[in-house]
C-alpha cells in the first residue's frame, strides 16, 4: 500500500510521503502488535496478566510487620504507573543506592516509633497513645496528600473488606503497644517477625498456592526460633508475650486483606483508612475500661505523642522515594534491620540486652524468613520462564 502524497504521522516524529507503509518501523510494529492482539487466544491474554501481576504483587510471606503495610500497599502506587514495561527494569546504581538507604531509614523510623511507644507507655495507658499519634498523624498525612496533588477518595470501592482491615489494624495496633509496654523490644520481636510464619499458612487457605517442603521447612524454623528464644518452662508466659503474638496474627490476616483491596483501592484511601481502627478501637476500650488521663497532660507525654504522629507521616515520604528506587521484592529482607534498630534503642534507652538464646531465635527466624523471601523469588523467576510474555 502506497501513502501517495498523503502525510502520515507515526508517534509524532515520522512523516511518510510517497513509500510504502510497511517500511515504516514504526507503522510496521504498530500493525503487527494489532495483528498479535487480534489473534491472541483470550486465555493466553489473561495468562500473561495474571504473570504480570505476580511479577509486581509482593508475596504475603515476605509482607513485614503490621506497620510495614505500606510496602505492600505501595506495589501499585497511585504514584506510579500502574503498568511497567514487559522486561524487568534494572535500577541504575545511584538509585538502587538511595533506594537501600531510604529503606534502612524506614526501618529505622519504624523501630524508633516503637522505643517512643514504650516510652509514653510508662505514664500512660497505650489506648491512649494509639488515639493521639493518630489524631496527630491523621491531618498531617492529608495535608502530605494534599501537597502531593494526590487525589483522595475517602470511600472505597469495597467498603466491607476496608473496614474489616481498619478493625484489624486497630487491634493489631492495641496488641502491639501492649507488647512495648511490658516486654523488651527485642522479646516483643521475637513473636512480632513471626507474621511472614502465619502469613505463608494463610496464603495456603485463602489463596490456595502451593507452598513446596522447602518453604514449610522455612516455616518450622522460624517457629523452632521462637521456642528456642522463648524457653517454654524457664521462663513465665507474660501477658506481653500474648499480646505479642496475638498482633501477629490479626496482622497477618490484615496484610492479607490487604492483598486483596490493594487491586482495586488507590493508596491514599487504604493510607487514610488505617486511621479510623486507630481511633475507634482505642476509644472502646476506654469506655470499657477507662484509663488513667493524670499524665496526659504533661509535657514529656505530648511530646511524645507529637513525635510518634510526625515519625508515621514521615515514614509515608521516605517509602515513596525508597519505592521509586527499588521494587518491593528487594526491599522485603531490609525489614529485619528493625531486629538491630530495636535492640539498640532498648539498650540505650531502657538498659535491655538480650539473652543468648534470644539472638540464637532471632537468627533463626530471620533465616527463615529471608529465605521464604528467596523461595517466592525463585518461584516467580520459574513462573517467567514457564509462560514467557510474547515478544515481537
Amino acid at each position: 500500500m502506497k501513502a501517495g502524497f498523503h502525510s502520515q504521522n507515526c508517534n509524532g516524529q515520522i512523516q511518510a510521503r510517497g513509500v510504502a507503509l510497511d517500511q515504516i518501523p514504526s507503522v510496521r510494529v504498530q500493525s503487527q502488535r494489532q495483528i498479535v492482539q487480534q489473534s491472541e487466544f483470550p486465555a493466553r491474554r489473561e495468562q500473561r496478566q495474571t504473570l504480570r501481576h505476580a511479577r509486581r504483587q509482593p508475596s504475603l510471606a515476605t509482607s513485614g510487620w503490621p506497620t510495614l503495610e505500606p510496602l505492600a500497599m505501595l506495589s501499585r502506587p497511585a504514584f506510579l504507573p500502574s503498568k511497567g514495561p514487559r522486561s524487568k527494569p534494572r535500577a541504575p546504581a545511584g538509585d538502587y543506592a538511595v533506594g537501600m538507604s531510604f529503606a534502612l531509614l524506614t526501618y529505622l523510623l519504624f523501630s524508633s516509633n516503637d522505643a517512643i511507644v514504650r516510652l509514653a507507655s510508662q505514664q500512660i495507658a497505650p489506648p491512649l497513645i494509639i488515639l493521639g499519634s493518630s489524631l496527630v498523624a491523621l491531618p498531617l498525612l492529608l495535608l502530605f496528600f494534599k501537597v502531593r496533588g494526590e487525589h483522595i477518595t475517602f470511600w472505597p470501592q469495597r467498603p466491607g473488606l476496608v473496614i474489616l482491615r481498619t478493625a484489624l489494624g486497630g487491634l493489631t495496633a492495641l496488641f502491639a503497644f501492649n507488647a512495648f509496654q511490658r516486654l523488651p523490644l527485642a522479646d516483643a520481636y521475637v513473636f512480632i517477625f513471626t507474621m511472614p510464619l502465619f502469613l505463608t499458612g494463610l496464603s495456603v487457605l485463602v489463596f490456595k498456592e502451593k507452598i513446596g517442603w522447602r518453604r514449610w521447612s522455612a516455616v518450622g524454623v522460624g517457629f523452632l526460633g521462637v521456642v528456642i528464644a522463648f524457653q517454654p518452662g524457664r521462663a513465665a508466659l507474660d501477658w506481653g508475650h500474648l499480646y505479642a503474638l496475638c498482633g501477629a496474627m490479626t496482622g497477618s490476616v490484615s496484610l492479607v486483606i490487604l492483598r486483596i483491596v490493594s487491586q482495586t483501592e488507590r493508596r491514599p484511601c487504604l493510607a487514610i483508612w488505617q486511621f479510623p481502627g486507630s481511633i475507634v478501637v482505642p476509644l472502646i476500650i476506654m469506655a470499657i475500661s477507662p484509663p488513667d488521663m493524670s499524665q496526659l497532660a504533661s509535657g514529656r507525654v505530648i511530646g511524645l505523642l507529637l513525635a510518634s504522629g510526625l515519625v508515621i507521616t514521615t515514614v509515608q515520604l521516605t517509602l515513596i522515594i525508597t519505592l521509586r528506587s527499588l521494587p518491593p521484592s528487594q526491599i522485603a529482607p531490609l525489614q529485619y534491620s528493625q531486629i538491630l534498630w530495636g535492640v539498640s534503642f532498648g539498650w540505650l534507652l531502657f538498659g535491655d540486652w538480650p539473652q543468648p538464646s534470644v539472638w540464637f531465635g532471632l537468627v533463626l527466624i530471620v533465616a527463615s524468613g529471608v529465605y521464604t523471601w528467596h523461595r517466592e523469588r525463585v518461584r516467580i523467576r520459574l513462573a517467567s520462564a514457564q509462560n514467557p510474555p510474547a515478544r515481537l
